[in-house]
């Protein structure tokens, strides 16, 4: 009797685990800009490698997570969900980038496909796309199922300065 119950933690402990790991995987994408990566997720390893997805869907290969994760100061840079913690991780990117690029972080090892100005992603079993869109004074980095179109992250980077919007309502 001991060993089937053994056996019973040992598999909702494994199942546990795998949940979160899938859940930090989701949250391990986030924003490159300047020399930060910005992400909800405290748990982004050091030495991970990042594409940049650019404002156009452009995938440019890498940034290399070179830092252990802070809480942002920067009071620019906020979750639009569910205003969670944003932590920066440094980075130090690739020398072919171009200095200052900035646009979606998502893990090297997830294999990305540029349709129009979006990116198709597998993450976590998950189909996502990504993209982005300026607010009135600021830009959204979206994150969205691609089956219902639910937006799963959205780090919002204020910019202070007014834009044309381009947004549209049903991500708000």
């Amino acid at each position: 009797m001991n060993v089937i119950k053994f056996f019973v933690i040992c598999i909702v402990c494994l199942v546990v685990n795998i949940g979160y790991a899938q859940q930090t995987e989701i949250k391990s994408i986030g924003l490159v800009s300047d020399e930060y990566f910005y992400a909800t997720s405290p748990s982004v390893k050091t030495g991970g490698q990042l594409n940049i997805v650019d404002f156009l869907g452009n995938v440019h290969c890498c940034a290399t997570i070179s830092g252990y994760a802070k809480i942002s100061d920067d009071p620019n840079f906020v979750d639009g969900i569910n205003d969670q913690t944003v932590y920066a991780y440094a980075i130090t990117v690739s020398p072919g980038v171009v200095k200052g690029l900035e646009g979606e972080g998502i893990p090297k090892k997830i294999a990305v496909k540029k349709i129009g100005r979006s990116i198709k992603a597998t993450v976590d079993g998950v189909q996502v796309i990504l993209s982005s869109c300026t607010s009135a004074e600021g830009v959204h980095y979206f994150t969205r199922r691609k089956s219902d179109g639910k937006v799963i992250v959205d780090i919002y980077k204020y910019l202070g300065v007014d834009l044309e919007p381009n947004c549209k309502d049903k991500f708000f």
